[in-house]
């Protein structure tokens, strides 16, 4: 009876998650447009002059609406999934794992993407000139604030 019980609760569950998902990700678009992604300079009917600083501001806008938008997101709904799983499981030892393997995969899938985050941050600040790799002490001096370029200073 209990394991029946248990069984109808963790296909509502699982019924539930999809279309929270979907519901978040259909509204995606609406905060691509209103969150500014490409930059101003480069909109059409903009009287500024676009450049490849622009292009590096554009990436940054890029990177941050995906990692805000869709990686911290989906890390949280998968942990709660893993979670979940590893609740539901009772004395199963294949549902146990599988609710650890959720979780293991969803943190290194986290810790790839922040990483990645840091490297492409790291390359446009070097390539757009907005920090100087002369010292490694005026290099790790000048590394904040995260993802900003000024396009006013860039020489390119």
């Amino acid at each position: 009876m209990i394991k029946a019980r248990l069984k109808t609760i963790t296909g509502r569950v699982f019924l539930l998650m999809p279309i929270i998902a979907l519901m978040f990700f259909a509204s995606l678009p609406v905060a691509a447009f209103t969150g500014g992604i490409v930059p101003a300079a480069c909109r059409l009917g903009s009287t500024e002059t676009c450049t490849l600083c622009h292009f590096g501001i554009l990436v940054m806008n890029l990177t941050n609406f995906l990692i805000e938008n869709i990686a911290f997101p989906a890390t949280v709904l998968l942990v709660a999934i893993g979670g979940i799983v590893i609740t539901t499981a009772g004395p199963s030892p294949t549902r146990q794992t599988l609710g650890k393997t959720i979780l293991t995969n969803t943190l290194i899938g986290i810790l790839i993407v922040m990483l990645a985050w840091l490297g492409v941050d790291t390359i446009i600040k070097v390539l757009t000139g907005n920090i100087s790799t002369a010292s490694t002490a005026q290099f790790v001096g000048t590394l904040g604030p995260w993802n900003r370029v000024d396009p006013a200073g860039c020489r390119l």
